[in-house]
C-alpha cells in the first residue's frame, strides 16, 4: 500500500481512537452514582440498568480500541493492507 494511503489510514485511526477515549472518560463520569441521590427503588433499578448499559458500551469501546491498536501496529510494521491468511494485498 502506498505511503500516502497508509498515512491517511493512520490519521483516521488515531482520530477515532482519540474520540473513543474522550467519550470513554465522559461516560465514566456518568456511571458514578450516589445512592443517596436516588429516592426510591425504581430510581435505583433504572440507575442499575443505565450502569449495566454503560459497562457494556465500555467493553465494546475497549475491544474497538484493541482493534485500532492492532491496525496501527500493522501500519508501523508494514503489514497493514495485507491478508493475514494468504498474505495477498487487500
Amino acid at each position: 500500500m502506498e505511503s500516502k494511503s497508509m498515512n491517511k489510514f493512520k490519521k483516521l485511526l488515531l482520530e477515532e481512537k482519540q474520540k473513543i477515549m474522550n467519550n470513554s472518560r465522559k461516560n465514566l463520569d456518568d456511571i458514578k452514582v450516589d445512592v443517596d441521590d436516588l429516592p426510591d427503588e425504581t430510581d435505583l433499578a433504572a440507575s442499575e440498568v443505565s450502569q449495566t448499559l454503560a459497562f457494556k458500551l465500555r467493553d465494546r469501546e475497549r475491544l474497538l480500541l484493541a482493534k485500532i491498536d492492532d491496525a496501527l501496529a500493522k501500519i508501523d510494521d508494514g503489514t497493514f493492507g495485507t491478508c493475514e491468511d494468504c498474505e495477498e494485498p487487500i
